[in-house]
């Protein structure tokens, strides 16, 4: 089975010309083009989403198709844009050997399959049979505009896709003519697979994450707040859209219901008043006594002669009245509707003043925590508290699954003392001033190295921090045990809790050989960009001094 997918065209009319028709004759020299009007190299026709069996309405049908693509599309209720298919015509052609003997319901029945594995089996195509080679094959006039919702066909990737179905198609049958395929099969196969490149990539996140400056975190959680709060206004103003058709609506349908009591005395009337002009429209005395009981005797003088005359009178009597009761319907519709929607209006305003408010505030909170080094995501700007387990009366937390022991009699207890109130910890932690980084000669000219070294010196002032804060709190521990120390049934029972959460904790997972060699080479290159940038920094200031 060889598919063979053409360059897609433009004209219908062309394709069905060559393929419903015998070839055209060779020519010499500037001879014109003679198009054959036979077709006995054509064995079989079959359609598939067409009205019309026949070929070249089928043709033209396609034609048609293709030109009303946005209505189609409008129609379907899918919004109108995107790019115009200017190429509708798509060619296929599917060949079997020339040892091959495939019917034409086995042909018919390969080209369904075909057009179901690619996914165009719901557009409109026209199948010609030929039989004019060594080789059975059929050809396949696709329309790439589809003929209910107007959308072009999807043929990304066409060629790997129609090979990958000739190759299954051959296994089907039981003879793989195409060994090239099972070659590119082989090599899927022994390739890594897609699972595997994901654990990798999964398992690289984190040091992937880590590398990443602050100022790019920073970036990426401002990007983040900002989509976040642009659907919140987009949300907003759905909503608000909503909101003014629905009170509309229900100041109409209140409004009809206000009104129906007077339309339905209006149609009483009308219907009285049309029965008794029918009576008195059937004799010209009838018509004067219609108009003298009025009081319109020149009216009435004139019915003598006009059979219609009640009937139009009666006609442009409720005429009036129904443009009448009409009018002050209107009226106090839009009275209503819009009192209401300024009402409305006021509501949605003071809400969207509040929302753009609550915004700023989220803004506001961003800025601090990105100024604090915390990286909160924006979807839990606000974290409630947690709630800290009660402490025991030694100040520590009870252990889980230890009940607290109870004392044979009663013991001498030292006096509590409150380590927080005797002894603040800001007395035990020193205060620290980061050493100033140093500054170019040009404020305006920062440069990779002078980050590179207030990186390095603010580094240094967190780790001295961190070293004086760890002897701070032990300091603060020996305290507590001096004071109070902890009863040996407490250590015990605490020590054995750590001992068994120790063995239960799972085994390390296998080092990633992916992430060892992700990390050498980061490093690497980090350093020779360390020491490229030391040594810019170095002959820039060497430049600067120079006289």
């Amino acid at each position: 089975m060889n598919p063979n997918i053409a360059r897609n065209g433009k004209s219908f009319r062309g394709a069905g010309r060559y393929y419903l028709h015998d070839k055209a004759p060779a020519r010499d020299g500037n001879e014109p083009v003679v198009h054959p009007k036979t077709d006995q190299r054509v064995s079989f026709i079959d359609t598939r989403n067409l009205v019309n069996d026949d070929p070249e309405q089928a043709i033209d049908e396609m034609w048609a198709t293709a030109a009303m693509q946005d209505g189609l599309k409008e129609a379907a209720g899918i919004k109108r844009g995107g790019r115009k298919c200017d190429d509708p015509v798509k060619s296929v052609s599917l060949s079997w050997h020339p040892s091959e003997t495939p019917t034409h319901d086995q042909m018919i029945e390969a080209a369904d399959g075909f057009l179901k594995h690619m996914g165009w089996q719901e557009h409109q195509v026209l199948m010609v049979g030929h039989d004019d080679t060594p080789h059975k094959h059929v050809h396949l006039i696709i329309n790439r505009v589809h003929p209910d919702t107007g959308r072009t066909l999807n043929d990304w990737q066409e060629q790997k896709r129609s090979q990958a179905w000739a190759l299954e198609y051959e296994k089907e049958h039981g003879r793989i003519w195409c060994e090239k395929r099972l070659e590119t099969e082989k090599e899927r196969d022994t390739a890594i697979p897609r699972k595997d490149f994901d654990v990798m990539r999964e398992a690289s996140v984190p040091f992937v994450e880590d590398q990443r400056s602050k100022a790019e975190r920073d970036k990426d959680d401002w990007k983040e707040l900002r989509a976040e709060q642009r659907d919140e206004r987009i949300a907003f103003f759905d909503d608000g859209k909503q909101a003014f058709k629905d009170a509309r609506s229900a100041v109409y349908q209140e409004v009809r219901e206000d009104y129906r009591p007077d339309w339905r005395e209006y149609f009483r009337d009308k219907a009285e008043r049309e029965v008794e002009a029918e009576q008195a429209s059937t004799t010209a005395i009838g018509r004067a006594l219609f108009f003298a009981k009025a009081g319109e005797l020149d009216k009435a003088w004139e019915a003598f002669g006009n059979r219609d005359a009640v009937r139009d009178a009666v006609a442009a009597e409720f005429d009036g009245r129904r443009e009448a009761l009409r009018t002050e319907q209107v009226r106090d519709l839009r009275e209503r509707q819009t009192a209401t929607l300024d009402a409305l209006r006021v509501e949605r305003e003071e809400a969207y003043r509040q929302l753009l408010d609550r915004q700023s505030v989220e803004r506001a909170e961003l800025r601090i925590e990105q100024a604090q080094g915390e990286r909160v995501p924006p979807g839990e700007r606000t974290p409630e508290p947690r709630e800290r387990p009660p402490a025991n009366e030694n100040g520590m937390a009870p252990v889980p699954g230890v009940a607290k022991p109870q004392p044979e009699k009663a013991a001498t207890k030292a006096p509590e003392i409150d380590l927080a109130a005797e002894l603040p910890v800001a007395a035990l932690v020193p205060t620290v001033e980061p050493t100033p980084s140093p500054v170019l000669r040009d404020p305006t000219d920062v440069r990779e190295a002078d980050r590179g070294a207030e990186t390095m010196i603010t580094g240094a002032s967190d780790a001295g921090a961190g070293m004086i804060g760890s002897l701070a709190t032990y300091v603060a521990d020996q305290l507590a045990e001096t004071f109070a120390p902890t009863p040996p049934e407490v250590r015990e029972a605490q020590a054995k809790a750590l001992a068994k959460a120790e063995a239960e904790r799972p085994p390390p997972e296998p080092e990633n050989p992916f992430l060892k060699h992700q990390s050498a080479a980061d490093n690497k290159a980090r350093t020779e960009k360390d020491e490229k940038d030391r040594d810019d920094y170095w002959i820039e200031r060497a430049r600067e001094r120079e006289p």
